[in-house]
């Protein structure tokens, strides 16, 4: 049974990007003292915002003079990380009879018309590939051709086994990368985290929930069963244009999983003011 007989209709996420014109500003003179008070005040709400826009000089391949334009920047200081609980177990996968459900495995392109737009993200951090499988999925499908399970997933690390697992790379037993789960249908295991208060970031509108925690890794001492270490955990979850997102990162930065958070919802690469 192929994906065609089920999917009829693809949700595409609607590019809300217009032109408008605009009449020249007529120059009015500002007082120094208020034009510094402005400044400070527009300063002061970007920061609380966690994005805004600073100017970046760059060439226009249409003629040789510099152009301006606007460059989003996200603020480490305007996110909040939450305190991941790390003995939270996994959700469980749903159990889907096979008398009224089909599974179907849907290819890359499949998979973009479903969505509406290339789901790989704009920023992924250097030296981070993707595995053979990442954009592809197998959706769970009623006989009435009712899209019952969506989810995505892609996963971007230094190295992966034949089976595609991801592959650790340098004594540690735990890879280095991440994994971005999607879904329209809003299925995506949450998060759990150790304090019923869980604070959201904003980003260009966008509310998301970062988590964190510091994870042990083995081998244990054998008598005292103490971790040879502990590694950084890091999610986010958001929804933007219907679509929810789970990123799970292991060893990474919280600045490299904030600047891919931040991709995604912008639509494009990210800066990050530390």
């Amino acid at each position: 049974m192929t994906s065609e007989e089920f999917i009829t209709v693809f949700g595409g996420i609607d590019d809300d990007f217009v032109l408008q014109a605009r009449s020249p500003a007529v120059k009015k003179r500002v007082s120094p003292a208020l034009s510094a008070v402005c400044l400070a005040a527009c300063a002061a709400a970007a920061v609380l915002a966690g994005v805004f826009y600073e100017n970046t000089t760059v060439l226009s391949p249409d003629a040789p003079h510099a152009l301006e334009i606007n460059a989003p920047a996200v603020a480490m200081s305007s996110v909040t990380f939450n305190e991941l609980d790390p003995l939270a177990p996994d959700a469980a996968r749903a159990y889907y009879d096979p008398e009224l459900y089909d599974t179907v495995a849907l290819d890359g392109e499949t998979v973009r018309e479903y969505y509406g737009r290339d789901l790989t993200p704009p920023y992924v951090p250097e030296g981070l590939s993707p595995s053979e499988s990442s954009g592809t999925a197998q959706f769970i499908i009623g006989k009435d051709g009712t899209v019952a399970e969506d989810t995505v997933w892609l996963h971007y690390y230094r190295d992966f086994y034949a089976d595609g697992s991801p592959m650790p790379d340098d004594g540690i037993p735990i890879p280095r990368g991440f994994t971005l789960g999607v879904s329209k249908l809003g299925l995506i295991g949450c998060c759990l985290y150790l304090h019923d208060e869980v604070s959201a970031t904003d980003i260009a509108g966008t509310e998301v929930t970062f988590g964190h925690c510091a994870m042990p890794y083995g081998p244990y001492a054998p008598e005292t069963h103490e971790p040879s270490g502990y590694y950084d955990l890091y999610t986010a979850e958001f929804t933007v244009g219907g679509v929810s997102y789970k990123l799970t990162a292991e060893r990474l930065t919280a600045e490299d999983v904030v600047r891919t958070a931040a991709s995604i919802i912008c639509g494009e690469p990210v800066d990050i003011i530390k």
